[in-house]
């Protein structure tokens, strides 16, 4: 009897040891994570084998399970297994580490906290949610300035025209704009800023698919509106997508119809596709929208150009000047719709009147049309002395005009 006492206090015992084992366990991969913490070069041996040491013995006891003790429903087993997983976020280039894709033990330990906050019943003493909120919010400011590098060197590059170079940039701040806003939602938050810094690293990189995505956030829960819809239209036009993006334009034009871009964004969709009626129409509801907005009468004037109607084109410029005297381009296209539209008076001549020749009273008719583009031309030569289009058009301007002085003055600039 005594014997069997004895027995029943020994298997007791062993029963107990086991249960207790599992937190035991837990307090040794902690105590290797802290070793590992406590290691200034993380890429030592020492450190290397610490954290390896420390993820070996958290993954036992998260996939331990018997009927007093489970491992993936016990919070501080999620906490611990995902903070010593998200520090291999140090070997993500690391060839030593690369057989345990460091990147993919990141994520699993993003999920170890994500589950850890939503256990419905964790012990006050076990609840490490404040912690983590914590620890990823340091890592949002972390992931954000990081990212806010990349897109300054695309900025950068982008200036210098190198335009592959600033594209690979771009999109690398895009996915760290992204992983910042990829944190935030473990604790139940949308974070618009970040969606919209990475809709505008896509949108620089030319990843309209992809910029569309983020701004779409931003779009649906109001952030930066009216812009973020017209930014959203654009990427969803520029992908291939022409029936989304024009109804979010409808969209937006319906709650912001004083907004002259969500005009503009339609029309430069329009004019992109080669259809010139649509787009001046949409730029005309933009100039109904703003009507002192010289941009809109600029790009409304430049359509009319492009479609050979130089009497509407004309107008426009005009607004445009008048609204800002010193519109470089505005003043450089007027000129331009001048002396092509005395070329195509010219040329309607010569095809109404075969083998005939200009009597003087026409021939004045179109010069005068010519000599107009002067005055405008040369004001913009006076800013920019060295611009070879508008020497060239002048150049074009003045032998036109037989004014052969000054047409030979810009031939020696051009060509010697």
């Amino acid at each position: 009897m005594r014997l069997k006492k004895t027995l029943l206090l020994a298997a007791g015992i062993t029963c107990m040891t086991t249960v207790l084992a599992q937190p035991a366990v837990r307090t040794s991969a902690y105590y290797a994570y802290q070793d590992w913490a406590k290691e200034e070069d993380k890429a030592s041996e020492d450190a290397k084998k610490d954290i390896l040491e420390a993820k070996k013995l958290i993954d036992e006891c998260y996939n331990y399970s018997d009927d007093k003790f489970v491992g993936k429903k016990d919070a501080k087993t999620l906490y611990y297994r995902g903070k010593i997983l998200m520090s291999f976020q140090f070997y993500a280039t690391d060839a030593d580490m690369k057989d345990m894709n460091p990147i993919m033990l990141v994520a699993e330990g993003m999920k170890m906290y994500k589950e850890h906050i939503d256990l419905p019943n964790k012990k006050s003493r076990d609840d490490k949610t404040d912690e983590i909120r914590q620890e990823i919010g340091t890592m949002r400011q972390m992931a954000n300035l990081q990212a806010q590098e990349l897109y300054k060197k695309g900025d950068e590059a982008l200036q210098q025209r190198k335009d592959d170079e600033a594209k690979k940039y771009f999109n690398q701040a895009m996915m760290g704009y992204n992983g910042a806003a990829e944190l935030m939602k473990l604790i139940g938050e949308v974070d618009t800023v970040m969606y919209y810094s990475a809709g505008l690293a896509g949108y620089y990189a030319q990843n309209y698919k992809g910029a569309a995505g983020n701004f779409k956030v931003c779009s649906e829960t109001g952030f930066g509106v009216p812009q973020t819809h017209n930014l959203y239209a654009e990427c969803l036009l520029n992908s291939g997508n022409e029936e989304e993006g024009l109804a979010v334009l409808a969209k937006a034009a319906k709650e912001f119809p004083q907004d002259p871009n969500v005009y503009i964004t339609e029309g430069n969709y329009w004019l992109s596709q080669e259809k010139n009626e649509k787009a001046a129409a949409a730029y005309d509801k933009a100039i109904q929208a703003d009507p002192k907005n010289e941009t809109v009468y600029y790009t409304t004037g430049t359509v009319n150009f492009s479609s050979g109607n130089y009497d509407a084109a004309e107008k426009y410029f005009l607004k445009a000047i008048e609204l800002k005297p010193d519109y470089i381009d505005a003043l450089y296209n007027l000129g331009a719709t001048y002396y092509n539209k005395g070329a195509q008076m010219t040329k309607d001549f010569e095809q109404n009147f075969t083998n005939a020749t200009m009597n003087p009273e026409q021939q004045k008719e179109v010069d005068d049309v010519i000599k107009k583009a002067i005055p405008h031309l040369e004001k913009v030569r006076e800013t920019e002395p060295n611009d070879r289009a508008t020497l060239m058009l002048l150049y074009k301007v003045y032998e036109a005009l037989k004014m052969s002085d000054k047409s030979k003055e810009i031939e020696e600039i051009l060509f010697n």
